[in-house]
């Protein structure tokens, strides 16, 4: 089955650089589980680079959430290092949800999140099921042959 491919919106030049080249568009946040966030600091520290990148990174990419305005930002620490490494690919996996695709699941153990554990989605732990049920009938399909010999 091929890989879908995403796509970002068109870049607009004339947007401020703020939006990263897109006039108004800001990516959604990545979904976190438990053990997913960190600080600020942490992620400063981790990326070797300032506070205040950090949240220029977490408006600009989504990489970071914050409850309601005066609340402290959290940062994913998978995605930090998906956008570090520029993996744009496993950062909108990642986005979408799709904890459990190679691309993903590389950076969670890179990171050290628990994969696979109870504190994961029920949707996250039901979907290997559901695509376990898919590749069967994918492969009975593919194993029954008819011979018109």
């Amino acid at each position: 089955m091929p890989r879908q491919v995403i796509t970002a919106p068109p870049l607009d030049p004339a947007a401020p650089a703020k939006t990263g080249g897109v006039s108004g568009y800001r990516p959604p946040c990545v979904p976190m589980e438990p053990g997913d966030e960190i600080s600020v600091a942490q992620a400063a520290y981790r990326a070797r680079v300032s506070e205040k990148t950090i949240r220029r990174w977490a408006a600009k990419y989504g990489i970071g959430r914050c409850a309601e305005k005066g609340a402290p930002l959290w940062i994913s620490a998978p995605a930090l290092e998906m956008r570090k490494h520029g993996d744009v690919y496993a950062l909108e996996l990642l986005r979408a949800g799709h904890r459990t695709d190679p691309a993903v699941l590389y950076w969670l153990s890179k990171v050290g999140v628990p994969v696979g554990g109870a504190h994961m989605s029920t949707h996250v732990q039901s979907r290997p099921m559901i695509l376990d049920a898919l590749l069967a009938l994918f492969n009975q399909g593919e194993t029954s042959t008819d011979n018109d010999d």
